[in-house]
């Protein structure tokens, strides 16, 4: 058992859906095993329904990292438990070529999101209840592209490795097939090194509970 309050580990926790009425539970991170005996509890307590704003998720989860007095230079791990399936993102302003992304090949760098502790809600982008647009937006074509936007900036500017674990992913009738829910959970996760060119699931942080 790791030591109590020595602050050598400190854990905190998002929980993310739809965001109606922005009642998503958060915990700060803390260094106190009682602390993380109520995450626990708050997750088998959270009663989840509706849309999945994954890039909201990720930009709040990313918040208590910048909340976190004296984290320095600590590892900034965030893992991330997700059927990978995000149907909400932010209304895209600002959009720029960039081969590296997954799914079109866009990266998203500014969006009309509101401001820390007062992001706007649920309903500020869709097309259709899908992943996959029902119609392109300024060459997007799907929230995979602008959730994996956030998960870049989270990783490349504010240092924070992600870990994904996909839990459940099926892909429905008219939407993205399974496999490219995966590949788009993989690619939101953290590359690890000395992996080159190949672009497998197995090159990342990324775990199936299959």
């Amino acid at each position: 058992m790791y030591p109590d309050n020595q602050g050598g580990i400190r854990i905190g926790s998002h929980i993310f859906s739809d965001y109606i009425g922005d009642t998503e539970p958060t915990s700060q991170l803390s260094k106190n095993h009682s602390d993380w005996d109520r995450i626990v509890t708050n997750y088998k307590n959270a009663f989840v329904v509706g849309h999945t704003f994954t890039q909201r998720g990720l930009r709040e989860a990313a918040d208590i990292f910048q909340n976190a007095p004296d984290i320095g230079q600590r590892y900034k791990l965030l893992f991330v438990l997700t059927d990978g399936a995000p149907n909400r993102s932010w209304l895209p302003q600002t959009i720029a070529s960039d081969p590296t992304m997954y799914f079109d090949k866009l990266y998203v760098s500014k969006f009309d999101m509101g401001i820390k502790a007062n992001y706007y809600g649920y309903s500020t982008f869709r097309t259709g209840n899908t992943t996959k647009f029902t119609s392109a937006y300024n060459g997007l074509t799907s929230h995979l592209t602008t959730t994996n936007s956030t998960a870049k900036v989270l990783k490349e500017v504010e240092g924070i490795q992600i870990h994904t674990i996909g839990v459940n992913i099926a892909g429905a009738s008219g939407d993205h097939p399974t496999d490219q829910l995966v590949k788009g959970l993989y690619r939101m996760s953290t590359k690890k090194a000395n992996t080159g060119e190949s672009d497998t699931a197995s090159d990342y942080f990324y775990y199936d509970v299959s």
